[in-house]
């Protein structure tokens, strides 16, 4: 959610269709310089995490990332870890980063547990003219609680 009005897209009202390409929401928020007032994936809880070792590897066809998260409040809580890629954007402009994948841990105060997931590589490609195409290059794996709070390690796809 934009923080002013003026920070949202283009809307009309009296259209039937439109098309906002990847610049809409938190792409569109950070490509232009400016915060959301609640970040893509937030949410509210009584206790507090922390992230640390974030791991990305490639696998068959995919790109499987791992990374430790532990409860440091005082209540046991739950959290939606969630996985963003950002591509190379060398060959077309691409987003920072997009949202590709989430886990959920419930942890006691004071545990840690290891949130994994794989992200496809096909979920990666984009449309160049009549094709697919998967860009290679150094890919930024970013994990966090948030599209605002995460922690980034990159990746040579």
């Amino acid at each position: 959610m934009a923080r002013d009005e003026a920070h949202s897209p283009f809307f009309d009202r009296d259209a039937d269709e439109i098309n906002y390409d990847l610049w809409h929401g938190y792409t569109k928020l950070k490509r232009d310089g400016h915060d959301a007032r609640h970040p893509f994936g937030h949410g509210l809880s009584y206790t507090d995490f922390a992230y640390r070792a974030i791991n990305a590897r490639p696998a068959d066809n995919a790109i499987e990332v791992s990374v430790a998260v532990t409860n440091t409040g005082s209540i046991a809580g739950e959290e939606v870890v969630q996985c963003y890629i950002g591509a190379p954007g060398i060959e077309a402009p691409r987003a920072v980063k997009q949202f590709k994948g989430f886990d959920r841990v419930a942890l006691a105060p004071g545990e840690t547990k290891v949130a994994r997931m794989c992200v496809a590589l096909d979920t990666l490609r984009w449309r160049d003219g009549a094709r697919w195409r998967l860009e290679h290059g150094p890919y930024r794996v970013y994990m966090g609680g948030s599209s605002a709070s995460c922690r980034m390690t990159t990746l040579i796809v």
